[in-house]
């Protein structure tokens, strides 16, 4: 009688615990198809946005991880587990794990916002925390440039955050601005005439807006010519090179001069000196 006791106590036991743990391997399995599949949905929504794969794959794999943890929580919870003690250790760890990395982070942030935002993409020409160059690829954590001399700078995703950036490759077109003195001797008026021609025959600018020539200082040693004309984003560098070596050769061939700085040493005799002189 005794023995049948404990049969039927054991058995119950275990047809209650069964049918706990099969709530709970439904439970995970529910939560482990419902992870799989939101990843999927994510994925799709952002490959139809066109959203960089970089982003693309790290929040699916958050959204994954996160429904995967919530439901091995639920079903440890089932199975009469006390979970709010692993839910405060993972808490805590949590909190510790994002104050150690709390620049990684900031910059993990910071390159989230870049990528979803575009403010500039790979192949651009950039400006930012006084860094000049091409971007080459755009991370999670940080951005990389080629400079002019070839150089690879790195730079942390916060900068993008905290400082202005200036894009060379948004627009199409870029305003050439070109200064260029003539002595106080020479005539603006064929200065100014022989820069027209020199436009004038330059294909690479653009007819509007109208190119500009005008006076833009009377400096100390020169008066300066400003010159403002609108070409194409890929010819900006080399119209200003030929630009001004074209004006450097028209100006020598038409007399007129291109001053360097200087000063003029004006003596003045004292009485003491003329009374010297003449005594």
């Amino acid at each position: 009688m005794y023995n049948l006791d404990i049969i039927k106590v054991v058995t119950t036991s275990l047809i209650h615990y069964g049918i706990t743990l099969i709530y709970a391997i439904l439970i995970f399995l529910i939560g482990l198809f419902l992870a799989k599949f939101f990843r999927r949905v994510c994925a799709k929504v952002f490959n139809v946005r066109k959203v960089d794969p970089t982003i693309t794959l790290f929040i699916s794999q958050l959204l994954y991880y996160v429904i995967l943890s919530f439901s091995i929580i639920a079903a440890l919870s089932k199975m009469g587990i006390p979970t709010a003690s692993l839910i405060a250790v993972l808490g805590a760890a949590g909190l510790a794990i994002a104050f150690s990395l709390r620049s990684s982070l900031s910059n993990l942030a910071s390159g989230i916002l870049l990528i979803v935002f575009r403010p500039f993409k790979v192949g651009d020409s950039i400006l930012v925390a006084s860094e000049n160059g091409t971007v080459k690829e755009i991370s999670i954590l940080y951005t990389k440039l080629v400079t002019g001399q070839n150089l690879e700078v790195i730079i942390p995703n916060t900068k993008f955050m905290g400082s202005i950036v200036t894009n060379y490759s948004t627009n199409s077109l870029r305003r050439a601005e070109i200064t260029v003195g003539i002595g106080y001797d020479d005539s603006i008026k064929d200065a100014k005439k022989l820069l027209e021609k020199l436009m004038d025959k330059d294909k690479r600018i653009v007819e509007k807006p109208t190119p500009y020539i005008g006076v833009n200082a009377l400096a100390d040693s020169s008066v300066n010519l400003f010159i403002r004309a609108k070409v194409k984003r890929e010819d900006y560098w080399q119209f200003i090179f030929d630009m001004n070596e074209a004006i450097k050769n028209s100006f020598d061939k038409a007399g007129i001069s291109i001053p360097y700085p200087q000063q003029d040493i004006h003596l003045i005799k004292s009485a003491t000196d003329v009374s010297k002189q003449t005594g």
